[in-house]
């Protein structure tokens, strides 16, 4: 099952109080009436007290991660030395993966579960649930657990990204990520091609290579491996690309047009660990 905490940042108490200055200008004439700010200005600005945790602000993820740690502490639910975000109970048959807000569960017994939804609401945070568990961190999990196997996957997710660059699918099929330099036969040291010099990219087209490559990271990271050599590539050369580097890119969208839908697939292991004494 999955679980998923609402307003995660903003249920958080500060520490102590901290102060931000929001100058009148920076605020929408809208918003100005409906709070009715025009009493509190002072010398142009809104001065504001902050006194819980806030999106954009530097520790409020770290200070409400905090918080829900000591909670799960305190109800016997350790994190794994080893795996960061992965909690296991003590006693019970129940263990959780951890990313920001989401939880991916794995529990025996219904209870169980239950369990962990009921410290989470008594220490005032509101939930939802999936009990089929099959969205975890914007990854389809299809469990079969009559196989032992469960596919990942992120359908329309290179599509969705296809076009947000207006990307035009190629009109032949694109199998490799990479360019591969050919190889020279008897030459024991393969050497890479040196200086490029193909025209720089302007800075929109800079920007538009890096906002490509931030965007298809997380997609190759999670499903499709076959990705990374391209993207680091790419992440390499972005402050200084040049023409070679937009073809490369384009490679890249062509490759990712041709095989959209990458599946993942993991099978339980028949491996049984047993520890004599």
């Amino acid at each position: 099952m999955t679980l998923d905490i609402k307003d995660f940042y903003l249920n958080t108490d500060m520490p102590h109080y901290e102060y931000m200055r929001i100058p009148v200008s920076s605020i929408p004439a809208k918003i100005m009436k409906l709070y009715n700010l025009d009493p509190l200005v002072h010398r142009g600005a809104v001065y504001v007290e902050i006194r819980k945790g806030m999106y954009g602000h530097l520790v409020s993820g770290r200070l409400a991660n905090d918080k829900l740690v000591q909670i799960l502490q305190k109800h016997e639910f350790v994190q794994s030395n080893l795996i960061p975000g992965l909690f296991k109970h003590k006693t019970r048959p129940l263990c959780f993966s951890l990313v920001v807000d989401d939880f991916e569960v794995s529990y025996v017994g219904k209870e169980h579960a239950l369990f962990l939804m009921q410290v989470l609401q008594e220490n005032g945070y509101t939930i939802t649930h999936d009990w089929t568990g099959s969205i975890f961190c914007g990854i389809t999990l299809h469990w079969d657990y009559a196989n032992g196997t469960v596919n990942m996957s992120m359908p329309g997710y290179v599509e969705k990204a296809l076009n947000r660059f207006s990307h035009t699918p190629p009109t032949k099929s694109e199998d490799s990520p990479h360019h591969a330099e050919p190889i020279i036969y008897g030459q024991k040291t393969q050497y890479t091609k040196g200086h490029d010099p193909t025209n720089p990219l302007d800075e929109k087209g800079i920007k538009r290579l890096q906002e490509i490559v931030g965007v298809l990271l997380y997609y190759a990271r999670a499903i499709d491996c076959t990705m990374l050599p391209a993207l680091g590539s790419l992440a390499a050369a972005q402050s200084k690309a040049t023409e070679t580097t937009a073809k490369a890119c384009t490679k890249l969208l062509n490759y990712a047009a041709t095989h959209p839908d990458a599946v993942v697939r993991y099978h339980k292991s028949e491996m049984i660990l047993r520890i004599q004494a």
